[in-house]
Order: structure tokens, then C-alpha cells, then sequence
């Protein structure tokens, strides 16, 4: 007796999901790094869940070996990656990977990635040293690091920028602790807002140079200018806009006394 033929059908026909390691085996990348870019958000929803173990269409293979490339052999920081890749969309990633890959090999050529890789702002000085040299404690210099203030770069060391802040933080410490906390906060703040401005600052010269609107070469010299411009045209601002809120502050405190 002839067994009869079981029915494909069109559930049984779709290609089978991949769990991470199943990902890992296909890829050749480790489920630990998959796993750090799933939490980065550099991969699209999964296809479907079981539990908490997810499982991914076999179209995220091309897609995980380029992310692995990109950030393991050249470095590429993360966020960079996963601005790319929000800026195209993951549907249109998965289906053209070369564009993603064009996209990705202009963000590696973009100047401000220069002190990560230690091109140009090379760092110089180890910790120890930065110590040394600028007179702050260990503690001192590592509540900047936890501030921001002062950032080593992903060796670890200290770029002549970096001593620079920790030999202003240093002469803040000789003044008297009233006004040294007062001087620190301004410069926290100031600091702070200059990260803020520079990374508005990126994004715009990063999304021009992604979709092409301007060249790498071009975006430099507008970089550059950029800098010329805020030198010459901040010390000017700044002490015009202080001034002003200190006419006010005057202001306010003589009416304030009248009223006393």
C-alpha cells in the first residue's frame, strides 16, 4: 500500500528561522558580538519569537557579516553604523546591501572619526602620566573621565587636549572652594555645550556626506571654516551675551534692595 504524499504547503515552504547561534554558525561571527549588535539595535525586529529566544531570517546573514566587518576590522564606532543603517531603513538594507556598504565605506573616510583612530590628535599620555604632568589627583582626573570632561581615547591614553582641560581643572583646584566649585560647574556646562554643538554639527556634514549632497574633501573645509568661524566669533558673542545678563542680574538685585 502506497503511502500518500504529505502536502507541501506554503508555511512549510518558507525558509527556516535562525537563532543567534544559528546566526553565529552560518555568519562565522560570535553569538556574544551578534548579541551586542541585537542590543545596539543594529539588526531589524526578529521574524518571530519562542519564548525569549528570537529567531532571524537567514537575509540577516550578509548583514551581520558586513556590520562585523565594518566595526571589527576598521573600527567603525557603533553609533556610526546604526545612523547608517536608520538612515536607510532596514527592509532596504537587507535588500541592497551593496548601498549599505558604499554608505559605510564614505562614513570611514568622514575627518572627526581622526581621534578615535589616533590620526591626527594622536593621545600620548597613560594615566599615570597625566597625573604627573598636570597635578590633579587620581581621583580628580578619573571624576573628569566619569564627567566627560576629559575622555581617553580607545587605547586608553590621553591626547594633548585632554592634558590641556586636566592643567585648567588643575589651577580651578588652587582657588579658593567656593569659587573653584562655582568655576568647575561653568566649565562642566561650557564643556557640555560645546560636545552638544559639535555633534549637531556632525550630524548635518554626516547626512550630506552619506547621501552624497557634498564630497568628504568638502565637508573638511567646511569643518575647518567651521572652527575659524566659532574662534573668531565666540569670544565676542560670549562676552556680549554675559554682559547683558549681567546688566540684568544687576538689575534685579538693586530693585530687589529698593524693595527691602
Amino acid at each position: 500500500m502506497e503511502k500518500k504524499k504529505k502536502k507541501t504547503t506554503a508555511k512549510d515552504s518558507r525558509p527556516p528561522l535562525l537563532s543567534v547561534r544559528g546566526l553565529s554558525e552560518a555568519s562565522g561571527v560570535p553569538s556574544k558580538k551578534i548579541r551586542a549588535y541585537i542590543e545596539a539595535g543594529l539588526l531589524p525586529e526578529p521574524a518571530k519569537k519562542r519564548g525569549k529566544t528570537p529567531y532571524y531570517d537567514k537575509s540577516c546573514i550578509p548583514l551581520i557579516c558586513l556590520i562585523d566587518m565594518f566595526h571589527s576590522k576598521y573600527g567603525l564606532p557603533v553609533k556610526i553604523i546604526k545612523q547608517v543603517l536608520e538612515d536607510m531603513g532596514h527592509e532596504k538594507v537587507i535588500t541592497e546591501g551593496r548601498d549599505l556598504e558604499k554608505k559605510l565605506n564614505r562614513a570611514r573616510e568622514l575627518p572627526w572619526f581622526e581621534r578615535d583612530f589616533g590620526i591626527d590628535n594622536e593621545p600620548l599620555l597613560t594615566k599615570k602620566a597625566l597625573v604627573l604632568a598636570s597635578g590633579l589627583s587620581l581621583k580628580e582626573l578619573e571624576d573628569a573621565i566619569g564627567q566627560k570632561m576629559i575622555m581617553p581615547g580607545e587605547n586608553g591614553l590621553f591626547s594633548k587636549n585632554d592634558l590641556e582641560i586636566a592643567l585648567m581643572l588643575s589651577r580651578l583646584k588652587k582657588t579658593d572652594a567656593k569659587t573653584g566649585t562655582i568655576l568647575l560647574d561653568f566649565l562642566t556646562m561650557q564643556l557640555h555645550t560645546i560636545e552638544s554643538l559639535v555633534e549637531k554639527e556632525f550630524d548635518t556634514f554626516f547626512q550630506n556626506v552619506i547621501n552624497k549632497n557634498i564630497t568628504v574633501d568638502d565637508a573638511k573645509a567646511m569643518a575647518e571654516n567651521s572652527f575659524d568661524v566659532v574662534r573668531s566669533l565666540l569670544p565676542v558673542c560670549y562676552k556680549q551675551l554675559l554682559g547683558r545678563k549681567v546688566a540684568e542680574l544687576s538689575k534685579k538685585a538693586a530693585g530687589t534692595q529698593r524693595k527691602s
